[in-house]
């Protein structure tokens, strides 16, 4: 099986991040005619054999097959025939021949075009750039919303001219041929640093706040740099919020102090990053042991590594437990690096690791009145570039691009397997059986990573004391504890989004660039320990930065 061939249109993208210093030409307004150049051809994508990708100079995004192929060759018939295609059991889907009311004219070549002339920015296709302006005409400035749409813009839309503003490093364009209804006294203002902020994907995506730092930990990292902030400063201080989920973007976790034992902190907690995720749980939930538990986590039994709520579409990103009480012996919260596991997998076996990623798994909640099921891969990939890439790391800053956003594993919420696993009526029921098997096989080594002792970064929250967490990375446990009467182990627990997770780190980012002097509040002492960036772990077959492993 090929290499990182995992799901129908994923993509890899690989590129070399250069940053070029910006030369305006002289004068305080110089004019241009549009110079057009041809598209630029794109290089493939490689990676090498150890998984790590190699750099080069342009971009370069490939789709991977499966579905994609299958599409192109329904399209390609489609294309051919003009008729109506057939399905399966015979019965014919929608029409396909198109009115002929619609063009069906050829698409023009893109011609790209430097704008600053010396090659400081790179060659933009027009029609990209029409339709990036964000002029009073074209962004209503009070919505921020667009006033006309993408579809509307025509195809050989041309620069009939650009001038550079020297005075605030600015280029303003004029449109040949523009949207309908706009004029020819129209203008389109874009800033150099934002021109030369689109050199390559991740470029783009950084400018948006959308490439997410991550280091990857085991027990050993985890316990030098164990990120803790002070929940006073967290709830007053804009800055220190800043600082408290940069760093829950990096590692997937961060405890609070000094979070008191009042009930409603896990609100102020959570609200300070979103609203609150509502769940058959409740907004909020507390972490008891009650007799005739509807869930494995209220009783005071041994509770494996998952995450929660998979048997939903859309699980919740961050988790929130605030200790209110610790109860007598035991109870010792279980942490493991899920992103990590999963890179030693790969490192292990490339074509086990493609099919487990892969294979779909079935979890459901079906209890107490609720029936809720939903299938997920064990590895979910970015969706057309989904919330971000990730530039992944193991303890430093050096970062290669990667397109897992989150991983699912619930053992104790799993439900009998739905797909590929043979019966009548199914295709090619060996190999699905196989597919199975190979999955298997795959969790039994992944189950072996993120349990063993080196792996497991152990906490045991005090009350007063409190943890969030990326569900969709972090998996979580505990150590069975014992109930005695009055001294009850007790944590209350809340769930937000990713999408508002991700709305106030950028929100806070944009802010921060803009208010730059901007002070903590001193309602609390920041008591986080110096993260260590460079964090040594050893030789491994992708670098210095990577512990090298016998997966057994």
């Amino acid at each position: 099986m090929a290499r990182r061939k995992i799901t129908s249109a994923a993509e890899t993208v690989l590129h070399k991040v250069k940053y070029y210093p910006v030369t305006v030409l002289g004068g305080s307004a110089v004019d241009y005619v549009a110079t057009e150049f041809p598209k630029q051809s794109e290089a493939s994508a490689h990676l090498d054999v150890s998984g790590s990708p190699v750099e080069q100079d342009s971009v370069s995004e490939t789709f991977s097959t499966g579905r994609n192929h299958r599409l192109r060759g329904l399209l390609d018939t489609i294309a051919r025939t003009g008729n109506n295609i057939t399905n399966d059991s015979g019965v014919p889907s929608a029409p396909t021949n198109f009115p002929p009311s619609i063009d069906h004219g050829t698409i023009p070549e893109p011609k790209l075009t430097h704008l600053t002339g010396n090659g400081d920015t790179p060659p933009f296709d027009p029609l990209f750039l029409r339709d990036a302006c964000s002029c009073s005409r074209c962004v209503n400035e009070s919505t921020k919303q667009k006033n006309f749409e993408t579809a509307q813009i025509p195809l050989d839309i041309r620069i009939r001219t650009w001038t550079i503003l020297e005075d605030v490093d600015q280029i303003r364009i004029a449109w040949e041929n523009d949207i309908p209804d706009w004029d020819r006294s129209h203008r389109s203002v874009y800033s150099i640093s934002w021109l030369q902020g689109q050199r390559n994907v991740r470029a783009r995506m950084g400018v948006s706040h959308n490439v997410h730092q991550r280091t990857l930990w085991d027990k050993e990292i985890m316990s030098r740099i164990r990120p803790v902030y002070d929940a006073r400063e967290y709830i007053y201080s804009d800055v220190y919020l800043k600082s408290a989920l940069e760093a829950l973007e990096r590692y997937g976790v961060i405890f609070l102090e000094n979070a008191g034992q009042d009930p409603s902190m896990v609100i102020k907690i959570a609200n300070r990053i979103g609203p609150m995720r509502q769940t058959l749980y409740g907004s909020t939930w507390d972490v008891k042991s009650v007799s005739s538990a509807k869930n494995v986590a209220y009783t005071s039994t041994h509770l494996g590594l998952h995450m929660d709520l998979l048997y939903m579409a859309d699980p919740p990103g961050l988790q929130v437990l605030h200790c209110i009480n610790a109860g007598s012996v035991g109870g010792e919260s279980l942490f493991s690096d899920s992103f990590y596991a999963w890179e030693r997998l790969q490192m292990h076996d490339p074509d086990l690791a493609d099919e487990f990623a892969a294979f779909p798994v079935t979890y459901q909640y079906k209890n107490d009145g609720h029936w809720y099921q939903h299938t997920h891969p064990t590895i979910q990939f970015g969706k057309n570039w989904g919330p971000g890439v990730f530039a992944t790391s193991s303890g430093d800053e050096s970062g290669r691009l990667s397109m897992y956003e989150a991983i699912n594993w619930s053992p104790p919420f799993q439900a009998p397997f739905q797909r590929y696993v043979g019966g009548r009526g199914e295709n090619e029921a060996t190999a699905t059986v196989l597919s199975l098997r190979k999955y298997v096989q795959g969790a039994k080594i992944f189950k072996s990573l993120i349990e063993e002792d080196r792996a497991l970064y152990r906490e045991t929250l005090k009350p007063g004391e409190a943890v969030i967490f990326n569900n969709r990375r972090v998996l979580h446990g505990r150590t069975a504890f014992e109930v005695e009467k009055g001294k009850e182990r007790w944590l209350r627990g809340a769930y937000v989004d990713t999408d508002p997770w991700r709305s106030k780190l950028r929100a806070l980012k944009t802010s921060a660039k803009q208010n730059p002097k901007e002070k903590t509040t001193g309602q609390g002492q920041q008591v986080t320990r110096n993260v260590q960036r460079n964090v040594e772990v050893g030789e491994g077959r992708r670098g210095p930065h990577f512990r090298k492993y016998t997966v057994r």
